[in-house]
């Protein structure tokens, strides 16, 4: 039997009198394109979920597929897991909102806070990694007395932050590439006492996690510090790809990191994580002074889950998910030795991401060719109709959920794919 003649087919979404084609028909009508995000676009439209449950989504029209994306990294656990749905339940039917503090802001920031790699930092919470990092730039802004920050080429920092210069990037922003420690120090040379700060991801998503050098990451350190900038950690996704997350990996210290995805439990969320130093700039003193609201900061719902969450994943159970990964990947890179494909897989903790090359890309700009994101797309969209969930970008991750059966079932699916 051959491996595509094993695999489930779910493709009920795509028939006519589908379901998930009438409600993407009725979204069309309200919001641009059927979606209010663009991570989850698919070609001709995507199959509307309703219901979860471990590692599994079930779609409007009852298919059932392995979920290896787990909403971008942000369910931890898997769908319903049963400390995160039980104490959001009790949290739901005591408070679930007010304009006033919780205890379980506090809880979970003393969780987070041997995770960063900050000496006794303080947090912010935010509703999103996206407004993480905009609250990030705007205190090294207040901080410093300053305005620029450098970027960097092809990174993503949440859904305002420009990445590229079709972006049409403000003046306030500096492009640099990545792993160009030469153009770092010609940018910081060039600008350094207008730089409030720079903001990296060492382990981008968008750039097939791609790795940071050593010098590269040394030297946005370096010239922080001979210019008085702030070091700002995009960490919102890769504390999943090494203990602490990846400037804990790189032995930097940053001054501020920003955080999202798994430490809401996978309700809304986001945080950013300061040195003590910075706190004044929120004080009722402090001129110029931070002012900073949000509704649903530190909301009793996402702290809670948020809290349940983390208390199940020490480093004991972190370091297990990071080796299921490995071998998943080692699996991968045998069968594309053994089918002689020119298709990589590269891992980083909980992390991975396929590649339509034997040679992996060596940072974000080489990741941005249009023919090899079309290759990805289109073994996720071939996944996708056989009962499997990755990013269209080629992006994926393990929780807790996994199972093994389910990883087996990626490696064939993906030899049904390269021998269809």
């Amino acid at each position: 039997m051959t491996a595509v003649a094993q695999l489930r087919e779910t493709a009920r979404f795509l028939e006519p009198d589908s379901r998930s084609r009438k409600l993407a028909a009725e979204a069309r009508v309200l919001l641009p394109d059927g979606i209010t995000r663009e991570t989850i676009r698919r070609v001709p439209y995507a199959p509307t979920m309703a219901a979860a449950y471990g590692s599994v989504l079930v779609d409007a029209d009852d298919d059932e597929r392995i979920d290896l994306l787990f909403n971008h990294t942000a369910l931890l656990h898997g769908h319903t897991y049963a400390p995160v749905a039980e104490a959001v339940a009790v949290q739901a039917r005591r408070l679930e909102a007010m304009p006033f503090p919780n205890e379980h802001e506090a809880g979970l920031a003393r969780l987070l806070a041997g995770r960063v790699p900050v000496d006794e930092p303080y947090f912010r919470f935010t509703s999103s990694g996206s407004e993480a990092v905009l609250l990030a730039l705007r205190l090294a802004a207040v901080a410093t007395g300053r305005r620029k920050i450098v970027v960097f080429e092809h990174c993503y920092h949440g859904a305002f932050v420009p990445s590229s210069q079709a972006d049409a990037p403000p003046p306030d922003y500096l492009l640099c590439p990545v792993n160009s420690p030469a153009l770092i120090r010609q940018v910081f040379d060039s600008n350094g006492p207008q730089i409030a700060g720079a903001l990296v991801d060492l382990c981008p998503v968008r750039g097939a996690l791609s790795p940071a050098t050593a010098a590269f990451a040394g030297e946005i350190r370096e010239s922080c510090t001979r210019y008085g900038a702030l070091l700002i950690a995009d960490e919102v996704v890769s504390p999943r790809a090494a203990p602490g997350g990846m400037a804990a990996a790189y032995g930097l210290q940053p001054d501020i990191v920003c955080l999202g995805k798994y430490i809401g439990g996978g309700l809304p969320i986001g945080a950013v994580a300061l040195r003590r130093g910075l706190a004044k700039c929120f004080a009722s003193d402090h001129r110029p002074r931070l002012g900073h609201g949000g509704t649903f900061n530190g909301n009793p719902l996402s702290m809670t889950a948020g809290c349940a969450a983390l208390r199940d994943f020490g480093r004991d159970r972190a370091a297990d998910l990071d080796a299921a990964t490995a071998m998943l990947c080692e699996e991968l890179t045998s069968l594309f030795t053994r089918r002689a494909a020119d298709w990589s897989v590269r891992h980083a903790g909980s992390l991975f991401c396929f590649w339509p090359h034997r040679e992996l890309p060596a940072s974000p700009g080489q990741a941005r060719h249009h023919v090899a994101r079309r290759m990805i797309a289109g073994l996720s969209a071939f996944l996708l109709r056989h009962g499997m969930v990755i990013a269209p970008s080629g992006f994926g991750c393990l929780a807790t959920a996994a199972l093994s059966a389910d990883l087996d079932y990626l490696v064939m699916a993906v030899d049904a794919y390269l021998t269809q």
